[in-house]
């Protein structure tokens, strides 16, 4: 193949694929890895977008079997045969796998492909240096609650991705939740916010049923309770755009119950923990980058 015909074939493929997405023609999406992060963008894009073609491959079977029976998933048997079929190329794979599937595909993929990351420790500079030729690279990092659509993935993109590539990637994770630009100096500490929060929120609805538990509510009975009561509090913050301060004080009567327990709260360093948790999920991060 000429070269001149490589650069017409380039330019005719991402022409053709931004066309494609200010018509809403389905996307051919592929993931290497379908791992559970996978398996619930692959099951938010099929309710969402039903036309999209999804592909995927991953060395552990029952995990592609499970994909392809719940949501359609088209089985590949190879992560070479997902690059050929697809204009977007999600790399699901454990951080520590990044290093030796890059160095397999950087030859393979075309450079009018996407490719999205989601590994922690890999950023847009790391996945370009496996590349020759500037690559439309998408840098996302969606938080476990995408399991149900409920998630929120903070997304970062290369210089070469464009206006409609940046829709496309947006669309594909809006798909499982809220989507928010972030630039690539954050995404550390939307980690430790975001991606860390729902072990946070684990552990405190524990305690919170613990202690209900203790004063004879029933445990189901307390968990529905308190996870209902955080996911209406949560939503409150959103839906007044009040200050978490303003909205605490409008339950806190005066010489009132939860005045009280804010009081012990205080007391008990709980607004400490919570900042000592994410410095030290920073810190450990910091530690894993290098």
């Amino acid at each position: 193949m000429s070269n001149a015909f490589k650069q017409f074939y380039r330019f005719y493929s991402e022409t053709n694929f931004n066309e494609s997405m200010k018509r809403g023609i389905a996307m051919k999406i592929g993931f290497i890895g379908v791992g559970n992060m996978a398996q619930a963008l692959i099951h938010g894009m099929r309710i969402e977008h039903a036309e999209w073609q999804l592909f995927g491959f991953d060395i552990y079977a029952p995990s592609l079997e499970r994909a392809a029976a719940n949501d359609g998933l088209i089985a590949l048997s190879s992560a070479a045969e997902v690059i050929e079929k697809v204009d977007i190329v999600v790399l699901a794979i454990k951080p520590q796998q990044y290093d030796g599937l890059l160095k397999e595909i950087s030859s393979s993929i075309r450079k009018e492909q996407i490719i999205v990351t989601i590994a922690i420790g890999f950023d847009i500079a790391r996945t370009q240096s496996y590349f020759a030729e500037p690559m439309k690279i998408v840098r996302a990092m969606p938080n476990t609650p995408a399991l149900i659509g409920q998630g929120v993935t903070g997304v970062s993109f290369s210089e070469a991705v464009t206006d409609a590539e940046h829709d496309a990637a947006r669309t594909m994770f809006a798909s499982c939740g809220t989507v928010v630009d972030i630039t690539e100096a954050e995404f550390n500490i939307f980690g430790a916010v975001a991606g860390s929060l729902p072990a946070y929120v684990y552990i405190m609805t524990e305690a919170l049923a613990d202690a209900a538990v203790q004063y004879g509510l029933g445990r189901a009975a307390s968990y529905e309770i308190i996870s209902q009561a955080i996911s209406g509090s949560a939503a409150m913050v959103n839906a007044t755009n009040m200050h978490p301060a303003q909205l605490k004080d409008q339950v806190c009567s005066p010489n009132g119950t939860t005045i009280a327990a804010v009081d012990a709260l205080e007391r008990e360093g709980f607004r400490h923990a919570l900042m000592a948790a994410v410095q030290a999920c920073m810190t450990r991060t910091k530690e894993l980058d290098k």
